[in-house]
């Protein structure tokens, strides 16, 4: 799986996680917030799915990673909102595994984003997604429109 940066390049999961980890650690006088967010959109018969991570040094700025997948057969609103919030649930459940003991260290807690509002048709699957986060323990973390900047704004803009 390859992650990119906008300025960067390249990386797979285990570069992109050393990265993040020398961005948290180069400056230990800043708190540090990780988010995480898909969003999708329909090219011909294939949704572009995008997943960010952005790893915000509060007060100074941030860096972001993103992957893209590609995914046949998307029939309907509510299964496409539901895979964008399964990749942000795998992708939040990797990094935490992969970055638990800088986690735990400087008290950084990962903030699923999921692309779903009040305004509009996903108000009616908020319930749902954001109990699929809550059974896995990240209930008081999950942010949704317009608080989800990661799926929203980041991922947003490389889905087109």
């Amino acid at each position: 799986m390859i992650w990119k940066t906008v300025s960067r390049g390249q990386f797979d999961f285990n570069e992109m996680c050393e990265e993040i980890k020398n961005f948290i650690n180069e400056d230990n006088s800043y708190m540090y917030k990780i988010s995480i967010g898909s969003d999708s959109q329909k090219h011909d018969q294939i949704h572009k799915y995008i997943t960010a991570i952005v790893v915000h040094r509060l007060g100074k700025g941030a860096q972001y990673y993103y992957k893209i997948d590609e995914i046949l057969n998307i029939n309907s609103l509510k299964q496409k909102i539901m895979q964008e919030a399964l990749l942000t649930l795998q992708t939040v459940l990797d990094v935490e595994n992969q970055l638990e003991d800088i986690l735990l260290e400087k008290n950084i807690v990962i903030e699923p984003h999921v692309d779903i509002g009040y305004n509009g048709e996903t108000k009616k699957l908020i319930s749902e997604i954001v109990g699929m986060f809550k059974g896995c323990g990240m209930g008081d973390e999950v942010k949704i429109k317009p608080s989800a900047l990661a799926a929203s704004t980041v991922s947003n803009k490389h889905s087109k």
